[in-house]
């Protein structure tokens, strides 16, 4: 009786959570989270949420510690390969590429298509300097859905940004797709602006990467750009 008591205190706990969760009041779930996770720490739905709630709160290492707990754990209600992209992503926002990279490769493995793993992997190694593998990952996700404007865009950028050897052609084409999805899009017109300057085409690089601090004034990589132009 007092297990199956604890257990309906458990799961009221866990309700209450996901209705906050949804309404975006995320110190009110983990405050119902962590008290269900004092009544049962491994429980494997309140460590999913905690680490979901951390998350998006900004707290990533707080959440990448919730997600190891849980990948301890047998998992029934909850995929593997979601925790692990779950995980992926807030070692990313850590700046832990490295680790982030271990188990998006443990996604890949058995599903080398799978979009966000790739998307999450072309994130690590252009943070890591290693262009050739962050065009590889996008440009397999554009293979799986050409319509993908976020790998079309990411394509562009750093085909541009590698510059020697490249066929620029190439990246305007990948930019001006990703553009014409989305025309006020301040990162694709950042992008199309960037390609226009590495093409050595100074007033349709400073149109579009003007418009794109129009829309994005703090965005400091847009500025960057801008002001390399500038100085050409």
């Amino acid at each position: 009786m007092e297990n199956e008591d604890m257990n309906q205190r458990i799961r009221s706990l866990i309700s209450s959570a996901v209705k906050s969760i949804g309404k975006d009041e995320l110190a009110t779930a983990i405050e119902d989270l962590k008290a269900a996770e004092v009544l049962d720490s491994d429980n494997p739905e309140v460590l999913y949420h905690l680490g979901i709630s951390y998350s998006r709160q900004g707290l990533h290492k707080t959440a990448v510690g919730y997600y190891l707990r849980l990948l301890d754990l047998p998992l029934e209600f909850v995929d593997l390969r979601t925790v692990k992209k779950l995980l992926s992503y807030s070692l990313i926002l850590s700046e832990d590429y490295e680790k982030a990279l271990i188990y998006i490769g443990q996604i890949l493995r058995p599903t080398p298509s799978d979009p966000t793993a790739n998307s999450l992997a072309g994130y690590c190694y252009e943070k890591m300097g290693r262009l050739d593998d962050a065009i590889a990952a996008h440009r397999a996700v554009y293979a799986t859905d050409q319509s993908n404007y976020n790998a079309c865009n990411s394509i562009a950028y750093l085909l541009a940004r590698k510059g020697r050897g490249v066929n620029m052609d190439e990246a305007l084409a990948f930019a001006r797709k990703a553009l014409e999805s989305s025309p006020e899009n301040p990162a694709y017109c950042d992008t199309i602006g960037y390609v226009y300057m590495k093409r050595n085409q100074p007033e349709l690089a400073k149109k579009y990467l003007k418009l794109a601090m129009e829309k994005a004034p703090s965005n400091v990589e847009i500025r960057s750009h801008l002001n390399e132009l500038l100085k050409i």
